[in-house]
C-alpha cells in the first residue's frame, strides 16, 4: 500500500464492519433507536400538520370582524357594500334567564351553514314569527319537554313569562350550564328589551385572504369609518389577522445580506411597523445573524419549524454516535 494513497473509504468500511459484528446488541438497539426516532418525527409532523389544517378550516368559517352598535338601516347598507363578502346581524338580550332550573339567553342571529357558521336546525326551520324559536335537543330534555316541532314553551323574559313555539331544534345533545334560545327578527325588533339593543354585524371582508395584515386592517377600519362605527366598536378577529402575517418577513434576510456581497456602500434603510423585529444600527454581525435566522424561521409554519429542529437534533445525535464509534474502534486492539 502506498503511503500517499487515500485509503479513507476502506478504513471507514473496516470500522463500520467491526462495530456491527463486534456488538450485535448495540447494533440492534441503535437500529431500534433510529426507527423510533423517525417514527416519532413523522407522527409529530402529521399531528402538527393536522392541527394547522383544522385551524385553517375553522378560520374559513368565522367572521373577520365584529362591528358593534350598528343601527338596522346601516346593517342593510353594510351587507350591500361590495367590500363585504357576508354580513350576519346579531342581537343579544344581554340578560340570562331561568325556567324549570334551566338557564338560557335569548339571541337573534341568522342561520348560516358556511363562511360564518352560526346554527343550522337539524329539524324544522329558522324562526320567522314573533313567538317562534329554535333550541337545542338538550335544552328540551332539560325542560322535560318532548323533542318535536310545535312544542309549546313558557319562557321567562325581561317582560315576564311569554309563550313560544318550537319551530326547529339543533342536533346538539350536550348538557350546558347556559343554553342559547334563537329568536326571530320580529321578536328582536318588537320585544321592548331587545329593541333597545343595537345590532352587532358579523362580517367577512371580500378578498381578505389575499391581503396583507396591514391592508386588511386598513380596509376594516375604512369600512367602519364610512358607516359611522366608532373605532372602539370594531373587534377584529385576531386569529385571522395573524394568519395573514405568515410571509410578511419572507426574504428579509436575503434583502439585508445579498447587497453586502454585491458591495453596497451604505447601510440599508428599512421602514416597518412597530410590531416588526428590526436589528439596531449598532448591532454586531452576530446579532444580525440571529436576526436573519429569526426572520427566516418566522416565514415557516409551526410544523416545518418543528421538523427542521428535529432533523438538526437527529443529525447531531448521529454525528456524535459516529465520532464515539470511531474513538471506540481506535481503542480496540
Amino acid at each position: 500500500m502506498k503511503l500517499d494513497a487515500n485509503n479513507n473509504g476502506r478504513i471507514i468500511y473496516r470500522i463500520a464492519k467491526s462495530n456491527l459484528t463486534g456488538s450485535k446488541v448495540y447494533t440492534l438497539f441503535s437500529g431500534l433507536t433510529i426507527i423510533l426516532s423517525i417514527t416519532f418525527i413523522m407522527v409529530m409532523s402529521l399531528f402538527l400538520q393536522g392541527t394547522q389544517t383544522a385551524e385553517e378550516r375553522m378560520l374559513q368559517n368565522m367572521q373577520h370582524v365584529l362591528y358593534m352598535d350598528v343601527p338596522r338601516d346601516q346593517m342593510e347598507e353594510l351587507a350591500a357594500d361590495e367590500r363585504t363578502e357576508l354580513v350576519i346581524p346579531y342581537k343579544d338580550s344581554g340578560a340570562e334567564f331561568e325556567t324549570s332550573g334551566v338557564n338560557y339567553k335569548l339571541i337573534y342571529m341568522k342561520s348560516q351553514k358556511d363562511k360564518i357558521q352560526t346554527y343550522v336546525p337539524a329539524e324544522g326551520k329558522e324562526p320567522e314569527k314573533y313567538n317562534e324559536i329554535v333550541v337545542d335537543k338538550s335544552f328540551l330534555n332539560g325542560m322535560g319537554k318532548e323533542c318535536r316541532i310545535g312544542e309549546k314553551l313558557s319562557l321567562n323574559t325581561e317582560n315576564g313569562p311569554e309563550e313560544f313555539v318550537v319551530c326547529g331544534y339543533t342536533g346538539r345533545e350536550q348538557e350546558l350550564s347556559s343554553y342559547t334560545v334563537y329568536v326571530s327578527e320580529e321578536f328582536a325588533e318588537k320585544n321592548p328589551s331587545m329593541r333597545a339593543v343595537e345590532y352587532t354585524a358579523l362580517a367577512r371582508v371580500a378578498g381578505a385572504q389575499d391581503m396583507e395584515s396591514s391592508g386588511f386592517e386598513s380596509a376594516v377600519y375604512q369600512i367602519a369609518e364610512d358607516y359611522g362605527v366608532k373605532r372602539q366598536n370594531v373587534n377584529i378577529n385576531g386569529k385571522f389577522e395573524e394568519s395573514l402575517r405568515g410571509d410578511h418577513t419572507a426574504g428579509y434576510a436575503d434583502l439585508i445580506f445579498t447587497p453586502w456581497v454585491l458591495e453596497r456602500p451604505e447601510p440599508l434603510a428599512v421602514f416597518a411597523s412597530r410590531n416588526s423585529f428590526l436589528a439596531p444600527r449598532s448591532a454586531s454581525r452576530r446579532t444580525l445573524s440571529r436576526a436573519s435566522i429569526a426572520f427566516l424561521m418566522s416565514s415557516l409554519t409551526l410544523s416545518k419549524r418543528f421538523i427542521i429542529c428535529c432533523c438538526i437534533l437527529y443529525s447531531y445525535i448521529l454525528y456524535s454516535r459516529s465520532v464515539l464509534c470511531c474513538l471506540i474502534s481506535e481503542d480496540r486492539p
